[in-house]
């Protein structure tokens, strides 16, 4: 038997199948029926569609049933690799994501997507990440580019990054025609203190469609998303590399990770009208050197609470929200296990959720999408540097 994932409103029935590594890969092909109870239909990797109705009725308007405009970009097949990342053996990894592109290729996935620091593994020593970091024009990610070319897809690849004078954690997008480009993190956390800062956010063409990234931390600032959502990005990717320690600073059971992410990650998608996807890190993965402490300090010294010898376990979760801030589609909650995530995004269910209306502002009628009709003119304050006025 297979497992039958619930969620409320929702019947998930994944079907695994053999991937590289014997990870399962889980297939989700969205398409609403019925505005009253909307059935969905899931394609199950090695089967034919098959309609899925709900637990709970859920109700949608029929819009996209009726546009019948062309859309202006195509839908997308993307493929969220959860991945077990070995520390400090790009060599290692870089096989990995080979193999891994070449099963989202076989998916027919159109951009592949895999977590954060994917390719040398979530190192921490600043010894080991500058020993380690990447150049767009290294072999590894020549590797990737060749492959990407031959597959005929776009990957979204977490590496360490030497490229203009600093050392950045980055999200590289590299697509068939080559290098499309780099979103460096933006807010470093204590483990991340080895690299220096991103400055800017970017949105690239990656399969058709305009997509931006926010790596793990950043994924937490609203602001991040609505900027790209600004600068045209339809799809969001949240690399991370989290999830092995809770807030208490103890091992983490990793049903928490995804419980944590349910929490904000569907206002990200709702609040701007783009699909947002995440994926972590997978695996139970050893760690023999002690390259992954969690707050390397070269002045204070490391708080080793991961010494040499540590295992450690990812939550490995992937998920799919869509623009109305409904998960359509995730990996099991409560796993480590590494695992592939297919979904097609539709590019109706962007337009059916940017419907135009009209707000009323001191200049007169605003008409247009969501953000189109926001009232700019009153939030001056998100510049401020804090807090104002509380005192704690």
């Amino acid at each position: 038997m297979y497992p039958v994932r619930r969620m409320p409103g929702r019947t998930r029935d994944p079907r695994d199948v053999s991937a590289p590594d014997g990870s399962p890969i889980i297939e989700c092909h969205q398409q609403p029926f019925c505005a009253t109870c909307w059935p969905r239909r899931v394609h199950l990797a090695g089967t034919g569609p098959r309609s899925v109705r709900p637990a709970v009725p859920v109700l949608r308007p029929l819009t996209s049933h009726l546009i019948t405009e062309t859309c202006p970009i195509p839908p997308l097949r993307l493929a969220l690799v959860a991945m077990r990342s070995e520390f400090g053996d790009p060599d290692a990894n870089l096989a990995s994501i080979l193999d891994w592109m070449q099963q989202a290729a076989m998916e027919n996935a159109g951009l592949v997507c895999f977590p954060e620091a994917a390719l040398q593994g979530y190192c921490t020593r600043p010894e080991t990440i500058r020993e380690l970091a990447e150049t767009v024009e290294g072999s590894r990610l020549g590797r990737i580019a060749d492959a990407a070319r031959a597959l005929n897809i776009t990957a979204g690849v977490g590496t360490a990054l030497r490229c203009d004078g600093g050392l950045y954690n980055s999200f590289v997008f590299i697509g068939p025609d080559g290098f499309c480009g780099a979103q460096h993190k933006m807010h470093l956390c204590p483990a991340d203190h080895s690299y220096d800062p991103g400055a800017d956010w970017i949105v690239v063409d990656a399969a058709g469609w305009r997509v931006g990234a926010t790596i793990c931390f950043d994924a937490e600032y609203p602001e991040a998303a609505r900027v790209l959502a600004l600068r045209s990005a339809d799809l969001v990717v949240m690399p991370f590399a989290s999830g092995r320690r809770n807030r208490h600073d103890a091992p983490a059971l990793p049903e928490q990770f995804s419980s944590d992410i349910r929490h904000w990650a569907p206002s990200r998608a709702y609040d701007n009208r783009i699909f947002v996807a995440g994926v972590n890190h997978a695996g139970r993965v050893h760690d023999p050197c002690g390259l992954a402490m969690s707050c390397p300090d070269e002045d204070a010294g490391d708080r080793e609470w991961a010494p040499p010898g540590t295992f450690h376990q990812w939550p490995g979760y992937a998920f799919v929200i869509d623009p109305a801030g409904e998960i359509v589609a995730e990996t099991a909650r409560a796993a480590h296990d590494a695992s592939m995530l297919v979904v097609d995004l539709d590019p109706k269910d962007l337009r059916d959720n940017r419907l135009p209306f009209e707000v009323k502002g001191p200049g007169g009628m605003i008409n247009g999408d969501p953000l189109a009709a926001r009232r700019i003119d009153s939030f001056g304050a998100l510049t401020e540097p804090d807090r104002r006025g509380i005192d704690f």
